[in-house]
């Protein structure tokens, strides 16, 4: 009886602890995967002999795409937490979308591509921000970063003021809080440091193939991603040839404030007093007047600010700005 009742105890006190080291086991499993590809994403952004520009290079006899290749969210085959990763039917207004609940984690994609060529990546998330710091991304095709920019990807966010420019008691201007803007976005990733104009462009071939898509920073509901033909662009003069049936003529004047925009990429870009020109609107001598965009929060290169325009009537419209560029001399501002 006594060896019997040892035994017992002793499958006890083993049952026990498999059950203690079940969860430092997957907390284990789950940090190896992070470091490891934390580890890959430091050699990739190192590794500039995988460049974008020798990527483009490398591939600029290859065709353009022919087909857009969609990718559902929710249609992932493997990912790196099933709690984490939360799937919705009904997200603001969109279906079939993965909602991501932390970062960094990971979900795997399956895909058929038809024709072989070149493809932009669009992205449609909903940004679900705890703070400011920017959404990013890396995307691998077929287990590799396809080049090193793939292994960090920013993906924008739009902010706007929470109200128009207000006067204090002694009718000086003031802005108002700044607030992001909830809504979703279909974006293709470019560079996010703005060293490239265009999106990135990733070559596809025929057949089938893994998307991996991690999400390292942030987190968002992510409703697909999207391989599209890259766009192609006309001259100037070519648009102008193929207006001129039209019969458009010049229309009228219309000024728009700088400081009156509808959206802007950060939250730090905001309205400023410049009383160095009369010409600067609206001006006082007396008043403090928010009448430029400038300084040190509006000087780096992929920043954007949109205005909401109307234009009155069909027609030829030309586009002038009033601007300083004192940041950095005898150089052009692009």
């Amino acid at each position: 009886k006594g060896e019997r009742r040892l035994k017992r105890i002793s499958r006890f006190i083993a049952a026990a602890l498999a059950v203690i080291m079940l969860l430092p086991l997957y907390t284990a499993a789950a940090d190896t995967w992070k470091e490891k590809v934390d580890g890959e994403i430091e050699t990739a952004e190192l590794d500039r002999s995988n460049s974008y520009e020798n990527y483009i290079e490398n591939h600029k006899e290859q065709p353009n795409g022919t087909d857009d290749i969609i990718i559902r969210g929710d249609s992932f085959f493997s990912c790196s937490s099933a709690e984490a990763l939360t799937t919705s039917k009904d997200f603001k207004e969109r279906d079939g979308v993965l909602i991501w609940g932390s970062s960094p984690e990971y979900a795997e994609y399956k895909f058929r591509v038809s024709q072989s060529g070149m493809y932009q990546m669009k992205i449609s998330y909903f940004p679900l921000k705890q703070s400011q710091r920017a959404l990013e991304v890396a995307v691998k095709i077929d287990g590799e970063f396809p080049f090193s920019e793939a292994a960090s990807l920013q993906l924008k966010s739009s902010y706007k003021s929470e109200e128009p420019i207000k006067q204090d008691e002694r009718g000086n201007d003031y802005n108002s809080p700044q607030t992001e803007i909830e809504k979703w976005y279909d974006d293709a990733v470019k560079d996010s440091g703005g060293l490239t104009d265009d999106p990135f462009k990733f070559y596809l071939s025929a057949g089938e193939h893994t998307l991996t898509f991690y999400l390292m920073q942030e987190t968002f509901a992510l409703s697909a991603v999207t391989f599209s033909p890259s766009p192609e662009y006309i001259s100037y003069d070519e648009y102008v040839s193929a207006h001129k049936e039209d019969n458009l003529k010049f229309s009228c004047n219309k000024k728009y404030e700088a400081e009156a925009f509808s959206e802007k990429s950060d939250s730090s870009i905001i309205p400023q007093n410049s009383n160095n020109s009369l010409q600067n609107s609206p001006f006082s001598f007396t008043k403090k007047k928010l009448n430029i965009i400038s300084g040190s929060n509006w000087s780096t290169a992929g920043q954007w600010i949109e205005w909401g325009i109307e234009a009155p009537e069909t027609g030829w419209y030309s586009l002038s700005f009033r601007y300083s560029q004192s940041y950095n001399k005898n150089m052009p501002a692009h």
